[in-house]
């Protein structure tokens, strides 16, 4: 026999001997004991005690003195036990009897008291010990067991979900116990032998009303009215069938209904379940339906103030109640909550744009738009949107006048397809043609930036310069967002629309490729139609964000190049320098790579120019903050301008632009110049009128770091200084 059927053999031995125990001290008599021969002495063996010292003999009296004691604690223990068990059946009814209140009260404090007295004998023996403690347990299991019973007396089981009852008083035994007496009772019963029986029950009942009739009401599928029969409270679920208006005018009463019939039980844990799902239902009600509100201002706000001093006085703590500081000031809480309401319900049309199944696929079917679009085409093309935008706003009008979530999200589907078209073809015209207006907007931005940042020179264009025209690429989602806007503002009557631009801008930059690969987030905000500049200005933002972290990279790139150690030799000098200009033509060339040309080939061009202008600045900047140029560093900066220019030519011809006409061009040449020739040649290029793109200070300061002191430099330094400031 194994060691596992070994002990499960001993532990059904000792079960039936804790039993047989537990059945003894049930039902033996005192008598019993005493006339047992067991615990009687031996007569003999009492002579011994003749023999034994004063000190053998008290050791004997306490130890008799101890079991004594023992015994007198297991005979109350049994008296206890007798007294409880009698106290859940006196009459013998077994399981089918019923306690009332005072019994009840009585086993609890028995039960009190038994535990006491167990943990008074101790652990003296640890057999008996343990059967009292699991005779202790079944008690107490009997106790909940009778006291889920007498929970279910006050809260019967429905016969169906249309119907819920709360007793508020219950009678057992010609005993009264009222709905508040038994729930102080089982908290503090549940408390003290660390139950949760009748907890579990309520949280169970708590969800049970929660969803056979809260979310009904909410739902707008029924009414709830109250039916009272003595001393038992009956909540009552009628579904409305077709006469869905009709709930407009008992949404409040049922509500009222729901929260008295919550109040019986007079639980916070179950106003503090439902507040907020009250509180945000309230908000949904008066929202959807302002307008019934304004134009049945008695009715309905009688209504609405009934329902908020009856949470007030009952202690509900509900969000709602916020809104409407004093009930004087309804109409502005009336018109705050519709506000956000709109606010929310048109951030939400904004967030199914981003979350819809088609979303990314707006990124493979591209518009071209042309900086050389006609102002007849642009008029055109607004005066489409505006006809396209009046027509599917229309259609939210009737949003506030039926109750239910299902009218209300078939009104927005109707609006989508009057706005989307329902015809695939109609779809891609309609989204073709309704922003051309706003190229002219764009080729305003578009020339504003190249004046500042393409170039500070005045030049004549080369031949292939203008020939091509700008490519820039957008999606349908900006005429999408725009729709939204426009609903919003109509909606909301010229409302603030900056929460749903936050939201939009927030969306857009987590949906769309990075602008470190793609324009297409800057182009689409930059051609959503709204009255406020913030998402034109969020992505300009956004993508000087973009470009300075490109320039941070350069930086890092060519600001590490040793000028000063000219401890090593020439070949390092040479490995180092072209190890960086390799590093900074890969940056270049990763951003040919992306899709940020074929975008927005105007904004590309304008970005290389500015980061090849970038390139030659910061290393101008390093040679006019040199204080002392050796021959060695002025070779070692002649290759690294020279590396840049041969570099800048080979990508300007990618984006046929000519290098030459680079803000930088010039002064970076001119520094070559001051940096390989002799004063008399410098100064020869000085008096032809050269090295203008260096001011007085810059050149002289050039002169004096590359230049030893001499009477020839200082020479060349006062004419210079008297040439510039004639």
């Amino acid at each position: 026999m194994s060691i596992a059927e070994k002990l499960a053999l001993n532990d059904v031995a000792l079960r039936e001997s804790i039993q047989s125990f537990h059945s003894m001290c049930e039902t033996v008599d005192a008598t019993e004991v005493y006339n047992d021969s067991n615990f009687h002495q031996n007569v003999a063996h009492s002579t011994d005690l003749q023999n034994l010292t004063l000190y053998q003999l008290n050791a004997k009296l306490e130890e008799a003195e101890t079991a004594s004691k023992y015994l007198n604690s297991l005979w109350l223990i049994r008296a206890l036990i007798q007294e409880i068990n009698s106290l859940f059946d006196p009459v013998g009814e077994g399981s089918q009897y019923t306690c009332d209140k005072n019994e009840l009260l009585a086993v609890y404090e028995n039960l009190k008291k038994l535990n006491g007295k167990i943990d008074e004998i101790g652990g003296e023996n640890l057999s008996i010990n343990f059967a009292l403690k699991t005779c202790y347990n079944e008690l107490v299991d009997r106790l909940m067991e009778k006291l889920v019973e007498m929970f279910s007396r006050f809260f019967p089981s429905p016969h169906d979900d249309l119907h819920h009852t709360i007793v508020f008083k219950v009678h057992v035994n010609e005993i009264s116990m009222s709905l508040k007496e038994f729930q102080s009772f089982f908290a503090e019963v549940e408390n003290h032998f660390s139950r949760s029986d009748i907890s579990d029950l309520l949280k169970n009942l708590r969800s049970v009303w929660d969803k056979k009739i809260l979310d009904m009401l909410i739902k707008r599928q029924g009414f709830i009215s109250v039916i009272e029969e003595g001393s038992a409270v009956t909540l009552e679920l009628t579904k409305p069938g077709s006469l869905r208006r009709s709930l407009t005018n008992l949404y409040f009463k049922s509500l009222r209904h729901f929260i008295s019939f919550v109040n019986l039980l007079d639980n916070r844990a179950f106003k503090n379940y439902y507040s907020t799902k009250i509180s945000n239902d309230m908000v949904q009600a008066v929202s959807e339906n302002i307008r019934l509100f304004m134009n049945n201002k008695e009715q309905l706000r009688e209504e609405l103030v009934e329902t908020l001093q009856l949470l007030a006085s009952s202690g509900w703590s509900v969000p709602i109640r916020n809104t409407f500081s004093s009930l004087d000031k309804i109409d502005q809480g009336l018109q705050n909550i519709y506000n956000s309401w709109v606010v929310d319900k048109y951030i939400n049309e904004a967030r199914e744009v981003f979350n819809a199944d088609d979303f990314e696929s707006h990124f493979k079917n591209l518009k071209d738009a042309s900086y050389e679009t006609k102002r007849e085409e642009s008029s055109k093309g607004e005066e489409q949107w505006d006809d396209w935008g009046s027509d599917s706003e229309s259609e939210t009008e009737s949003n506030h006048d039926d109750w239910g979530s299902g009218e209300r999200s078939s009104e927005v589907e109707k609006s989508e397809k009057n706005g989307n078209n329902t015809d695939g073809d109609d779809e891609e015209d309609a989204w073709d043609d309704w922003d051309d207006g706003w190229d002219d907007e764009t080729d305003e931005r578009a020339n504003k930036t190249e004046k500042k940042s393409f170039t500070s020179k005045t030049t004549t264009s080369g031949p292939e310069t203008n020939l091509s025209s700008p490519t820039i690429k957008y999606t349908s989602i900006p005429f999408k967002l725009s729709v939204v806007i426009a609903k919003f503002m109509k909606e909301s009557n010229n409302g603030d629309p900056q929460d749903i631009l936050d939201a939009i801008a927030s969306l857009a930059l987590l949906s769309y490729p990075k602008l470190t690969c793609s324009f297409l987030l800057f182009n689409d905000l930059k051609r959503i139609k709204t009255s406020s500049t913030y998402l034109s200005d969020f992505a300009d933002q956004e993508w000087n964000h973009t470009r300075q972290n490109v320039f941070d990279d350069v930086t890092h790139v060519l600001g590490t190049i040793d000028y000063g150690n000219e401890d090593l030799d020439d070949e390092h000098d040479s490995f180092e320098v072209k190890s960086k200009l390799d590093q900074y033509r890969k940056i270049i060339n990763d951003l040919f790579l992306q899709d940020l040309e074929s975008t927005n080939s105007e904004m590309f061009k304008i970005f290389i120019t500015e980061l090849i202008n970038f390139t030659n600045n910061l290393i101008l900047e390093n040679i006019l903050s040199n204080k002392e140029i050796s021959e060695a560093q002025s070779e070692k900066y002649t290759n690294v301008l020279q590396g840049l220019q041969s570099i800048a030519e080979e990508v300007l011809q990618r984006t046929k632009q000519d290098f030459t006409e680079l803000a930088s061009y010039n002064k970076s040449k001119q520094a070559i110049i001051l940096l390989n020739n002799h004063l008399k040649e410098i100064m020869d290029y000085f008096y032809q009128g050269e090295l203008y793109d260096f001011t007085t200070e810059e050149l002289i300061h050039v002169i004096k770091s590359v230049f030893v002191p001499s009477d020839l430099r200082e020479n060349c330094i006062g004419d210079i200084i008297e040439i510039r400031n004639s």
